[in-house]
């Protein structure tokens, strides 16, 4: 099963999370790329969700970076 969740704030990271963490691959869209980048180098922004929790994802390829930027509409490296 494939999801995308748009907006990567208080609600639709732990939203993603979860998902990941149940099997479902995640592809995770949001206009501020700093936080797109930060999730898919295993980083959390948010003080409840341990960065921990995210690299877990990220390492197990249920969260995935999207191939292009929500903001510019130019391949992500």
């Amino acid at each position: 099963m494939k999801t995308a969740i748009v907006g990567l704030g208080y609600v639709g990271l732990p939203l993603s999370l979860q998902f990941a963490r149940s099997g479902v691959t995640v592809l995770g869209l949001d206009v501020d790329a700093a936080k797109v980048d930060a999730l898919h180098q295993g980083k959390s922004y948010i003080k409840h969700i341990p960065s921990e929790t995210v690299a877990e994802v990220v390492r197990a390829g249920t969260f995935q970076r999207p191939l292009i930027s929500a903001v510019s509409g130019k391949q992500t490296p």
